[in-house]
């Protein structure tokens, strides 16, 4: 009877393991050190699937998925949380302003593209005359495209749309046909090519046109992994660890797309029919700051050129790439 009795014990906890589909989370000592995450709605979030799934091994991280980078900047500079996904500008704007708050780690690059229904069209040079639509003035598709244009001599031949500031309302007009072009980064610019069913391209890869004008092979960056100085300093062990986590989930979401978009809309970062296409064509990487300083000086450069302010006002300094 007993031993009927630890066979039935054994088969329910493999089947509660089983229920979740996913691994059981370590049991943590009272003492493991606590850490706040917090990520974004959007693919910025996506490079942190596994860690909101599993959490991290010896660390009590408590997860959240905000909705907007203004409301994560307003809890960094309450000092709530502990590792923060930012778009790159605005980790700069954040050092800028002296937050204890430094960058670890590059974790997107750019993705954003030309989405287009006219075949016709397959260079820079082709858009000559024509209307594209951008999503939102000041935004980072709005300086890359405005950049491209410049170094191609195209400023003024080209005409600016920006009445349509949401990137998924432009996805869905060019989907109904309702446009030609619009500027669209990932997951939409995926999604409408999916949905155009053969009648919407991309035309044109501002990642490609990046790298020729620069002359390198380096993607300018767009996703930074913010730590709060303090907790690295005091804990280095605990900021290891995370870190080391972060890397691992990138690797898994890259290689396992279809388990990590059921998470992705578990945590509400974004729908598992939009992520798991995307994710393919998201260019996340994991680049420690100092592997990534160059592209990142060179991006900051162009946005200073166009709008200081989206920076912070000036350039980062040194302190900036430092490793901790």
């Amino acid at each position: 009877m007993m031993k009927r009795m630890t066979v039935f014990l054994l088969a329910l906890l493999y089947a509660l393991a089983g229920v979740t589909g996913q691994g059981a989370r370590e049991v943590l000592p009272a003492d493991a050190p606590a850490v706040s995450l917090a990520v974004l709605q959007g693919p910025t979030g996506f490079a942190m699937a596994r860690v909101l799934d599993t959490g991290v091994e010896g660390l009590d991280v408590h997860s959240e998925v905000l909705p907007s980078p203004q409301e994560a900047v307003a809890r960094m500079a309450s000092g709530e949380l502990d590792f923060v996904l930012l778009p790159a500008n605005l980790a700069a704007v954040v050092y800028n302003r002296g937050l204890p708050y430094h960058p670890a780690a590059v974790t997107g690059l750019g993705m954003n593209f030309l989405m287009s229904r006219d075949p016709a069209v397959s260079s820079w040079e082709d858009l000559r005359g024509r209307q594209v639509h951008v999503p939102g003035r000041g935004a980072t598709p709005d300086y890359m495209i405005s950049y491209i244009l410049q170094q191609k001599g195209l400023s003024g031949s080209v005409s600016l749309d920006y009445s349509v500031t949401r990137a998924a309302q432009l996805a869905q007009l060019i989907i109904a046909g309702s446009l030609t072009f619009a500027v669209l980064p990932e997951p939409f610019a995926t999604a409408a090519q999916i949905r155009g069913a053969g009648d919407i391209i991309r035309s044109l890869d501002f990642q490609e046109a990046w790298k020729e004008i620069q002359g390198t092979e380096d993607i300018y960056p767009m996703t930074i992994l913010m730590v709060r100085s303090a907790l690295h300093d005091r804990q280095p062990k605990t900021a290891a660890a995370m870190l080391e986590a972060v890397e691992d989930s990138i690797t898994w979401v890259l290689e396992h797309p279809s388990e990590a978009s059921v998470i992705i809309e578990q945590f509400g970062i974004l729908s598992s029919s939009m992520a798991e296409p995307a994710i393919p064509n998201s260019n996340l990487v994991y680049q420690p700051i100092e592997q990534a300083q160059h592209a990142l000086r060179d991006f900051f450069q162009v946005l200073m050129g166009f709008n200081p302010a989206s920076i912070g006002g000036s350039l980062p300094d040194e302190g900036f790439y430092r490793p901790r």
